[in-house]
């Protein structure tokens, strides 16, 4: 079956964040917060502690955070680090600090209750404890240590909170950017909530180069010479600030994968924080799979996780079967824009999404339209197994580089078509466009969980989604799944 690309956050970005519960009571079990209103005492309940979401990019590494007991509450103590001594307590913060004189004062049998915004029978002392063992397992063992004391109710890592993230780029706020936020587009937003994605995740664009001195991409490249012309020579380092496009189709992509957010100017990506690498294989509109080849050799030993291909062929390529075979990150590729059923016409290396023993590493991406039906130009597949998911690709505002926009540019440029809509930034459609959608919101994932294997990503990607029906050439009508990355 078939799939599109639909709104809503991510169902997978929540996962991490849900404990395991268990009545086990020993080795990596320890207790969470629970209160039995029918008991006169506090009870407490057991969670595995390597369940939970542990990591420097969610926790602050330098403390923990307990609740205390009510009884503990009530004695109103001032507490110092030799108090929690055994797990190398360094200070000691109340983070109630500012109402429990309130409540020590209600305790006192001639004090009225002033302040009604406290909870004064449900208030627990809650403190924030510096450890000296800052690192993940320094978290976990304070966690399992502090459990074990009868007047902590509960213990919890420090996690870190983030501000809801929209962007204030002008053509997103003027509502250009319908992929993004449109009724058919994939709300980003919902998912900017958590991750606007990681300087640490590269992403590599197989294409026609990469414009650098463009201002909305010129801080989401690689800033080191990782970057590819494989179009001159394989071997050859590339520094970021060399790098160009002569098509200009390349540097479109990378603007929908990451262009700068918040930057109060131009376009933003799907993942504004990510790093981009370039690897170029088109020149002048033309490419070899040759190139194609040794571009995806190349991701592989330099260990990119994601790359996002918006080309292909028509025609079997051993070459290319065996460079995806041996690259085990998300290779995230378009299905082609000649309204084929790729059943019949096999399109590559797309048709390497389905029925081979890498498949699940691979992504199709056929395109919508800002209607939600698919664009009459994109391939499909009558059997719903060679079009892994749709996305918008129609009519999409993105980058392109300034020496092929100038001042005074209204309207098409260079062999492909795009549509000129402001300096630097142009309207196009194809399943080229459709692709670094799926590449982005991958990369959102990957920043959110960096411990995603590529057939993770995918499946995360596939399992959450819409149901439509994408009308094809006659009689047949196929449903499809819209790929909700952002439930």
């Amino acid at each position: 079956m078939n799939r599109i690309i639909k709104k809503g956050i991510l169902y997978f970005l929540s996962l991490f964040f849900v404990l395991l519960l268990s009545l086990l009571s020993s080795g990596n079990y320890v207790y969470a917060l629970g209160y039995n209103e029918n008991l006169t005492i506090e009870e407490k309940e057991y969670y595995n502690v390597e369940e939970l979401d542990i990591s420097e990019e969610n926790v602050s590494l330098d403390s923990v955070i307990i609740t205390l007991t009510k009884e503990e509450t009530i004695k109103f103590l001032n507490y110092t680090s030799d108090d929690f001594s055994e797990i190398g307590c360094l200070s000691i913060e109340d983070l109630t600090m500012h109402t429990v004189d309130d409540v020590e004062n209600s305790y006192n049998e001639n004090s009225a209750v002033t302040n009604k915004m406290i909870d004064y029978e449900n208030f627990r002392r809650i403190l924030k404890l510096e450890i000296s063992d800052k690192s993940i397992n320094g978290v976990i063992n304070a966690i399992r240590i502090l459990m074990n004391k009868d007047n902590v109710l509960s213990v919890v890592p420090n996690y870190k909170i983030h501000l809801t993230a929209l962007p204030n780029d002008v053509h997103y706020e003027n509502n250009d950017m319908w992929g993004l936020n449109g009724t058919y587009g994939i709300s980003a937003d919902n998912a900017w909530d958590i991750s606007v994605g990681c300087s640490e995740v590269n992403v590599a664009v197989i294409d026609s180069g990469i414009e650098y001195n463009h201002p909305d991409l010129k801080n989401r490249i690689n800033d080191t010479n990782i970057h590819r012309d494989f179009t001159v020579s394989a071997t050859t380092p590339i520094e970021a600030v060399d790098l160009t496009d002569s098509d200009g189709h390349g540097t479109h992509v990378a603007g929908i994968i990451a262009g700068e957010g918040n930057n109060n100017s131009g376009i933003v990506g799907v993942a504004w924080d990510v790093r981009l690498v370039s690897l170029k294989v088109f020149e002048n509109n033309k490419g070899e799979v040759s190139h194609l080849c040794s571009a995806i050799n190349y991701a592989a030993d330099q260990e990119i996780p994601i790359i996002n291909f918006s080309g292909g062929m028509y025609g079997y390529e051993y070459r290319l079967y065996s460079a995806l075979r041996g690259y085990n990150g998300l290779f995230v590729c378009a299905v082609g824009n000649d309204s084929k059923d790729v059943d019949y016409d096999n399109h590559y290396p797309s048709h390497f999404s389905y029925d081979y023993d890498f498949s699940n590493r691979v992504i199709s991406v056929g395109s919508i339209n800002k209607k939600g039906n698919r664009s009459n130009f994109s391939n499909y597949s009558s059997s719903g197994n060679r079009v892994d998911i749709y996305a918008p690709g129609e009519d999409i505002l993105s980058t392109v580089p300034y020496h092929l926009c100038p001042t005074g540019c209204r309207g098409f440029f260079h062999s492909w078509s795009s549509n000129h809509k402001a300096r630097g930034y142009h309207y196009n459609s194809g399943t080229s466009m459709a692709s670094p959608f799926v590449a982005g919101a991958a990369a959102v994932l990957l920043s959110a969980n960096n411990i995603l294997s590529a057939e993770n990503l995918k499946k995360a990607i596939i399992n959450g989604a819409d149901t439509i029906t994408i009308k094809i050439p006659n009689p047949t009508v196929v449903e499809k799944l819209i790929k909700k990355f952002f439930r």
